[in-house]
């Protein structure tokens, strides 16, 4: 009954330190998307004032939805509808619609995201985010590499480990590659993690790259480079079909919102596929790895090809 309670208990903590994470991660995540939204739109209407010598209508005004006539009329709005008359004086001069959150919110949000989680890595990992997900792909490594080493785990060889691989110099942690059958691309990307782990704030915030790319390495892109791709192939879809429609028509020139949604959403989703690429495992990088090495470090099997392999011998062995 006291071991069923003290499960109870390490759950429920563990439920809310992810409530907590969570919570603080989103509050974070909106502040920000807010003071970004607030810079951008400045930015915008400057720009269109200075660079294309227009005229910005954003505060409620009531005028003709065409520039050279005053029926029928549209109100605008600070968030949803501009009015942007653009070179002004010139044969060129026309009006265009634009809807700031519909053109901006995956962009805005992108960046946003990105600077949340770089804040939550830097975080203690009692209430970072990101910073909970390194530590805890840290300590699964670590296992890994101890049962890997020793054929055991435990506290104090955790301990030994971490500061081996801390300390070794690359003449050092290339012996212990040739030992393990690790590559020594790896161990050094796990030797930069665990510095960063145990350094000053000043030393994470300057070298803050070792902890995303041993996060992104070893968890993110394993996981989900896949689904990152099929998202850029659904944005894709979703460009050609708004493009198609401006293309017949149906979409205003003078109202592209809708286009510049579609290609901020296939931008953004491209730059995060091009990011998970950055940080991932080179294919020829997988092949040349010990079996050893992809059971344990991976914590699979092995490559679908290898299962593929013995499911054919299994179905020849039944014949």
């Amino acid at each position: 009954m006291a071991r069923r309670l003290n499960n109870a208990n390490y759950f429920s903590e563990i439920t809310e330190r992810n409530t907590l994470h969570s919570t603080i991660f989103i509050i974070l995540f909106f502040c920000i998307n807010i003071i970004l939204y607030v810079i951008i739109l400045e930015l915008l209407e400057e720009f269109f004032v200075s660079f294309l010598s227009g005229r910005v209508f954003n505060k409620g005004e009531n005028i003709g939805i065409v520039i050279d006539l005053n029926e029928p009329k549209k109100s605008t709005n600070y968030l949803t509808s501009w009015a942007i008359d653009i070179y002004l004086k010139t044969p060129s001069e026309a009006r265009y619609w634009f809807n700031p959150i519909m053109s901006l919110i995956i962009p805005v949000g992108f960046i946003s995201l990105i600077i949340t989680l770089l804040i939550t890595i830097l975080l203690p990992q009692n209430i970072g985010y990101l910073r909970q997900k390194f530590e805890r792909e840290i300590i699964k490594i670590i296992n890994q590499i101890d049962q890997l080493k020793y054929g055991f785990t435990t506290e104090l060889s955790n301990d030994k480990l971490i500061d081996e691989l801390k300390n070794s110099s690359l003449k050092e942690l290339n012996d212990l590659s040739k030992i393990l059958e690790i590559p020594l691309s790896e161990l050094v990307i796990i030797q930069n993690a665990l510095k960063w782990r145990h350094s000053n704030f000043m030393y994470k915030i300057i070298n803050i790259n070792f902890a995303l790319r041993f996060y992104m390495y070893y968890h993110f892109t394993v996981k989900y480079q896949n689904t990152i791709l099929g998202l850029v192939y659904i944005g894709a879809a979703v460009l050609i079909i708004i493009v198609g429609l401006r293309g017949l028509k149906f979409i205003p020139p003078t109202q592209p919102s809708l286009v510049l949604f579609a290609l901020g959403l296939e931008f953004t989703l491209l730059i995060a596929y091009a990011t998970t690429l950055i940080y991932s495992k080179y294919d020829e990088e997988e092949e040349r790895k010990p079996e050893k090495d992809k059971r344990l470090i991976n914590g699979e099997f092995g490559s679908a090809k290898e299962v593929e392999n013995l499911l054919k011998m299994f179905i020849k062995t039944k014949k």
